[in-house]
């Protein structure tokens, strides 16, 4: 698990490089990193087997709450296409949004994970979205979750 940790940090680092984004604050990039070795597909877990994965944290400071939500799905543009139409829609304006496409080959020993180029097209391919919400006084993402899932779960069924 130490490994995968190290390597997920360095893709998130190159793929902020690759994007030109400012590194996040701390305990985001810590809320980050978590959350996305969560959503890796390991072999033995049943959230490996499902082709869309969705985690949401709620970091607050007083009365101000920052959703951050992060999601794996298919490496196709309709599933990134689809979340940013629905925020646009609902007037949702993210603070940051980074998306990776990754690739994840296990053997009996170890997993290894592997940054890809967009172009770079596989059925291995896997892509990670986290959007990072503005601050609100809402202390709930459930329903912007609810949504973004429902959304994401039409287009795998119009695609498969």
């Amino acid at each position: 698990m130490r490994i995968l940790r190290r390597q997920l940090m360095d893709l998130l680092d190159e793929a902020q490089h690759q994007q030109e984004l400012d590194m996040p604050p701390p305990r985001l990039r810590a809320a980050l990193l978590h959350d996305s070795l969560k959503l890796l597909p390991h072999p033995d877990s049943a959230a490996s087997k499902e082709r869309i994965v969705l985690q949401s944290r709620t970091i607050s400071h007083g009365s101000l709450h920052r959703h951050l939500i992060t999601i794996r799905c298919p490496d196709q543009a309709f599933y990134l296409n689809a979340i940013k139409g629905y925020l646009q829609r609902s007037n949702i304006q993210p603070i940051n949004q980074q998306t990776m496409v990754a690739t994840m080959q296990c053997d009996e020993e170890y997993c290894d994970v592997y940054l890809r180029h967009p172009d770079q097209q596989s059925d291995d391919n896997f892509m990670f979205i986290a959007l990072h919400l503005s601050a609100t006084l809402v202390p709930d993402s459930e329903t912007v979750c609810q949504n973004i899932s429902a959304i994401l779960r039409a287009v795998d069924l119009s695609i498969c």
